[in-house]
Formats: C-alpha cells, structure tokens, sequence
C-alpha cells in the first residue's frame, strides 16, 4: 500500500482505497497545546475515551467503478462504512490518512486448482 499525498490522489479503477481517520474533535484538540484535557472535554464526552475513536474503511479496486461513484462519493461512502455517523465535510475528508493499493484477480478451473493443491501436499474433498 502506497501512502497518498491526499483523499483526491488514486484512480478510479485502478487502485483500491484503505482510509483511517479519528474523531475530528480529538484531532482538535490534540494539536491545540493551550487546552488542558479537563477544560477541552465539552459535556456529554466525558473521559469515556470516545473522542479517540478510530475509523477505518478499505474498498477493492473493483468497487469503486462497480458502483459507478465518483471519487468525493467513494470517500464518503468509505466514511459512512467506517461506522462514522456525523456528518462529513472537507475538513474531514482532508483528515483521512488514505492509502491507495492495486489488486489482481486471477481464476483456475477446478482441475487446475485440484492439481496445485495436490502438488502443496494438500487433500481435495470431492
């Protein structure tokens, strides 16, 4: 997997795509020295270890054109299948760490498989 210089930077039908991103509100407030983590929770996330959440999504190569999306709909339909629920906007997008692959997809008949099994040493249930 090749890191990507941002959310844009992979071709549709080419590679596949595997983001990561956190909370947008503990990015926030993790590069905002002047906070202490008491006076930086707002209510309602406590200490719970909830604005640490990392999300994480990965679409095939083959997806992506499958689907018929264009780039902006395939990273937020990776963002909403990363368990994100909150709504997504370009400073999010622009957090994701995205990392862009090439896949290959082969087929053997069953013959062909039943004979490289055999030769690995392997039983074949018929």
């Amino acid at each position: 997997m090749l890191n990507a210089a941002n959310y844009l930077d992979w071709t549709i039908g080419v590679h596949g795509i595997s983001i990561t991103f956190t909370h947008p509100f503990y990015n926030a407030v993790s590069n905002n020295s002047s906070h202490t983590p008491l006076s930086s929770t707002p209510t309602g996330f406590g200490s719970s270890g909830a604005t640490r959440k990392k999300y994480s999504a990965c679409y095939l190569p083959d997806v992506i054109p499958a689907q018929g999306w264009t780039k902006l709909e395939a990273i937020d339909s990776a963002i909403h299948k990363s368990g994100w629920s909150g709504a997504i906007n370009d400073d999010l997008r622009r957090s994701i760490q995205l990392k862009r692959f090439q896949s290959f997809k082969g087929t053997v008949t069953w013959n062909q498989y039943v004979e490289w099994r055999k030769a690995q040493g392997g039983k074949v249930d018929s």
